[in-house]
């Protein structure tokens, strides 16, 4: 049986300067992939620092498509931001969206 959304979830990679400066870089890249497709993005960004030295900025390395009737905000909460993450939180830019604890 179909579900009631589709969610498409991606994996980048960024040549940057910082975590910060990758997360922006995927965000920006993020809303415009999702506008080119007539699709929303939800506002999550994750990211982590490589070790290694990489000459790639924008690649796509991972997507998954999944069905859900879960509606966006409790399909991030299930699969994303459980309150469990180990992670850091990232300050927003001014005049970009936000989700508390998503970052």
């Amino acid at each position: 049986m179909k579900k009631k959304h589709l969610y498409e979830e991606r994996i980048t990679i960024w040549n940057a300067e910082g975590i910060d400066q990758a997360i922006e870089l995927a965000e920006q890249e993020a809303d415009a992939y999702a506008k080119n497709i007539d699709a929303e993005y939800l506002g999550l960004a994750q990211g982590f620092y490589l070790f290694d030295k990489i000459d790639s900025s924008g690649t796509e390395v991972y997507s998954l498509l999944r069905e859900s009737n879960l509606k966006p905000e409790k399909y991030l909460d299930h699969f994303f931001d459980t309150g469990n993450e180990h992670q850091r939180q990232w300050t927003e830019p001014a005049g970009r969206p936000y989700r508390e604890n998503a970052h």
